[in-house]
């Protein structure tokens, strides 16, 4: 019995560092693709965007989840108003940034 609970307990840490990925790993893998979805957001508004100031603002990164979740914020400098933040999410998925 102790044989097969011990197998078990393996069996499952294994599987979960299967999906194991650094929120910090996640960050830097998907940060050129959420500088460039926020440079065009910024384009389509007709505001400028400091992309060196973009950063992660959250990140969704449950172990039991395949698909990873960040979002990204960056502040918009649009004429005739007061700066902005701006926040796009990035679905990384099988070693993709989506």
């Amino acid at each position: 019995m102790k044989k097969i609970l011990m197998a078990l307990v393996l069996g499952l840490s294994f599987s979960m560092n299967a999906f194991a990925t650094s929120d910090e790993v996640l960050i830097q893998t998907c940060l050129a693709d959420a500088k460039e979805r926020l440079s065009f957001q910024a384009d389509i508004l007709g505001c400028k965007i400091n992309l060196d100031e973009v950063e992660a603002s959250a990140v969704d990164n449950r172990w039991y989840n395949p698909s990873k979740y960040i979002w990204y914020a960056g502040t918009l400098e649009c004429p005739n108003t007061t700066p902005y933040e701006i926040e796009k999410m990035i679905q990384y998925y099988d070693g993709k940034c989506i």
